[in-house]
């Protein structure tokens, strides 16, 4: 009988051992910082997202409240809730079954708890918020790019020239002085690529944009970008608006970039951006 009870302990211990090692084996600490609207989310050792059976999960409850969803945990049920004013998605730990805005949707892992955080596959959730979710090696970082709906929504509306939606996503609160991507332009570096829209830049600073907002990668700002694409009524604009002339980027200073033969799309108007910057560079 002791014999017996001694060969099911070891049977046991062995079979938890390899559990155990399975387990570890199939979890691995995920090797990128990441970002949420250009902003970097902190975690612990204790809940730094992981990559489970291939799958990317993250804590839910930073990465709900940063992509503007309010959150509900259901202890009796396990179920995870995140609310906006026009989306719905529960989940279940436990389940690969979702439902958004009330329609089952499959996802590719199922919620699960580790170390007393609940975890959630992050790619679906981005996906399924009406996000985008980049993921960058070595040349960009090792980052984890995430940029939420009114983000995705705003960079949009801005490639489209469309005003009236421009001005809804700045009211819902999204920045266009974020970032495409972790070396990518900011958002505002497309106004004026596209055209000379200056009720464009109007809306931007009506809502708080800093008109001296950098990009992080090189540097420039609203007005490098205006200088560089010889929009002089834009250029003027930004400069009666507290641009700063004397900042300096990779590709020079604004006054730098209208004098270069290589950078302004126009030549004749370059020349007469770059007078006008020499009057506000004397002039104080």
């Amino acid at each position: 009988m002791r014999k017996w009870l001694v060969v099911t302990l070891l049977v046991f211990l062995v079979s938890a051992s390899i559990g155990l090692h399975r387990t570890s084996a199939a979890m691995k600490i995920f090797p990128y910082t990441l970002s949420i609207d250009g902003k970097k989310v902190e975690f612990t050792n204790a809940n730094h997202p992981v990559v489970l059976n291939g799958t990317t999960v993250a804590p839910f409850r930073p990465v709900f409240e940063r992509l503007g969803l309010h959150v509900k945990w259901k202890p009796e049920n396990k179920q995870i809730i995140g609310e906006s004013s026009d989306l719905t998605i529960t989940l279940t730990v436990g389940s690969t079954k979702a439902i958004v805005n009330g329609k089952r949707v499959d996802m590719p892992a199922a919620p699960v708890i580790i170390k007393g955080f609940t975890f959630v596959p992050l790619r679906f959730i981005s996906e399924s918020s009406g996000g985008e979710l980049q993921v960058y090696g070595e040349e960009g970082g090792n980052n984890a790019w995430l940029l939420s709906a009114k983000q995705v929504q705003l960079n949009k509306a801005i490639m489209d020239n469309d005003l009236k939606a421009t001005e809804k996503y700045l009211q819902q609160g999204a920045d266009p002085t974020v970032g495409v991507g972790p070396l990518g332009p900011a958002i505002d570096s497309f106004v004026p690529f596209y055209g000379d829209n200056l009720e464009m830049v109007v809306l931007f600073l009506e809502y708080e944009m800093n008109v001296n907002a950098q990009e992080e990668f090189d540097g420039t700002t609203l007005l490098h970008n205006a200088v560089l694409y010889s929009r002089y009524e834009m250029v003027k604009y930004l400069l009666e608006h507290g641009a700063n002339p004397s900042i300096e980027s990779r590709i020079g200073t604004p006054l730098e970039i209208a004098q270069s033969p290589s950078f302004p799309e126009d030549q004749q108007n370059a020349d007469a951006i770059a007078e006008l910057l020499k009057s506000y560079l004397q002039n104080g």
